[in-house]
């Protein structure tokens, strides 16, 4: 329900597995607790399940059940809930409603509840910053983006980006910020026309061909499918998307919340308990209340206490080719160790090379060369259409990628609950950004 601001969340397992790994920043208004009776399905009454249900509510949370059973009674109560048992439906005698009224041992989560902010200040106007100023502008909050150069100059700009993902089996979605990320992305970005829903061809070595199997068990046909009759097996994912960043960029910052403002922010300098300003060299140019930092490989130097973060150059390739694509055509990608898809209806866009360490942008033939290699490899007919290499265009960027592989999202610092940052997003920021702003 992206317009009603409001979003749904099922999960599937064991509450007891489940619980634990669910986090909020916000409380828990309201539950319904639907278990059977605790003679029925004790497992679901048990002292670690109620330990969770307070962890995520806050004074203020009500509760509602059709059961009135001591067990349940007994356990809302040790956490200071009031409980009443008025007239229950139907055929039921009483049911239970419950308030946890008082303000003693607050849930953490009530603590972390946010003041109202009006304006916040955003340094890198890459996927991360633009998705975090979109997100602010929406509820109403005023943003300022700040980019040394111009908006997608770096690791974020080029022609398209496909959203493909790894899957993990069902049963470890809920901690696996790929599959995750995944779904949440393509339901953000299939508001802007800036989206493409294609389908992506994901090539299996043999190796992988009985995992890959698995996986395909976990999921249903609509969404994921097997193609194993020749030399290079390949999975399906239907649904996936391609998005043009330069379209999508001009969606964002068109909104009258949002502005952009070019300059380049090296300090970041406290000036009283909740303003900070920013400095280009030694000279303020603006201060602010709140501020996010997503300005990739540059984090390190202007946040100098972050995570190291690693340069990776990577060139992408894009040719025109000798015939239109045809309407499948052009909405099938290709992922193969590199990828390639259709970039418009006479193009196709194909790569990328992955050099660790190495921090130069210029446009190599080796790198070229490179993305011709991956893609003769797998799919030989289509390489073969390709014109020669001095035909190419291409662009190199660098990607900011963490020791992990997992993104630094967050506050920065606990004692500065009004500094946060969204970087090393690595080659998957178009796929992380939404779900982590």
């Amino acid at each position: 329900f992206p317009e009603a601001r409001i979003s749904l969340d099922l999960w599937f397992g064991d509450a007891a597995q489940c619980f634990p790994l669910i986090s909020s920043k916000q409380p828990i208004h309201a539950w319904f607790l639907d278990g059977f009776a605790p003679s029925c399905n004790p497992e679901l009454w048990q002292d670690q399940i109620f330990s969770q249900i307070i962890r995520l509510s806050a004074p203020g949370t009500t509760f509602a059940s059709f059961s009135v059973a001591g067990v349940l009674k007994r356990a809302l109560q040790s956490y200071g809930v009031h409980i009443t048992r008025p007239k229950g439906f139907g055929h039921k005698r009483e049911m239970l409603k419950a308030v946890w009224q008082t303000v003693q041992d607050r849930s953490p989560i009530a603590e972390a509840i946010s003041p109202q902010i009006s304006q916040v200040s955003i340094v890198g106007a890459g996927i991360a910053g633009l998705n975090c100023a979109w997100r602010l502008a929406q509820r109403g909050i005023k943003v300022v983006i700040y980019d040394e150069s111009a908006p997608l100059s770096g690791g974020s700009g080029n022609p398209l980006a496909m959203l493909n993902p790894k899957l993990s089996p069902i049963s470890q979605v809920a901690i696996h910020l790929m599959t995750i990320g995944w779904q949440y992305a393509l339901r953000f970005y299939s508001q802007f026309t800036a989206f493409r829903p294609i389908q992506i061809q994901q090539s299996i070595e043999q190796k992988n061909l009985e995992s890959s199997k698995q996986l395909l068990a976990d999921y249903p046909p609509q969404i994921l499918s097997l193609h194993d009759q020749s030399d290079t097996p390949y999975l399906v994912l239907h649904k996936a998307g391609a998005l043009q960043p330069q379209q999508f960029a001009e969606v964002i910052l068109a909104h009258p919340l949002i502005e952009f403002k070019q300059a380049k922010i090296e300090k970041i300098k406290q000036l009283s308990d909740q303003v900070y300003g920013l400095y280009d060299q030694q000279q303020l140019l603006d201060r602010a209340t709140h501020i996010i930092v997503c300005n990739a490989l540059a984090l390190n130097q202007l946040l100098p206490d972050t995570p190291r973060l690693k340069p990776i150059r990577g060139q992408v390739s894009w040719v025109n080719m000798p015939q239109p694509f045809v309407t499948q055509q052009y909405y099938t990608g290709y992922s193969y160790g590199g990828y390639a898809m259709p970039l418009d209806q006479n193009q196709l866009i194909f790569g990328a090379s992955f050099l660790p360490q190495q921090t130069e942008t210029d446009t190599r033939i080796e790198d070229h060369q490179h993305n011709l290699d991956l893609m003769t490899q797998i799919l030989p007919n289509l390489a073969d259409q390709l014109p020669p290499i001095a035909k190419w265009h291409g662009r190199a960027a660098l990607r900011a990628q963490t020791a992990d592989y997992f993104p630094l999202v967050g506050q920065v610092d606990e004692t500065k609950p009004e500094l946060y940052c969204l970087a090393g997003l690595g080659s998957k920021g178009f796929l992380f950004a939404p779900i982590c702003s």
